[in-house]
């Protein structure tokens, strides 16, 4: 079982990305990288286009910060 994201994570995602953190938890998975994905998607559009990743993606759209904090967070780190 994952421990829930600690206070100053969850802050840092929801000025980042406009969202709750635990949006996107589960307690038993953690960080659901998939939901995520389709709420980018959903949110900014399909950005695969065979070349772009996702890391990619939140690099280009929110800096390097957001990926280490993504990074964090699938790494069950915070």
């Amino acid at each position: 079982m994952f421990n829930y994201p600690n206070a100053g994570i969850a802050r840092k995602f929801k000025v980042v990305f406009g969202w709750q953190i635990m949006n996107y938890f589960d307690p038993f998975y953690g960080f659901d990288i998939t939901k995520f994905d389709d709420a980018l998607k959903e949110r900014y559009g399909d950005y695969e286009d065979g070349t772009t990743s996702l890391k990619d993606f939140v690099k280009d759209k929110f800096g390097e910060n957001a990926v280490g904090i993504i990074e964090k967070l699938i790494c069950g780190i915070e």
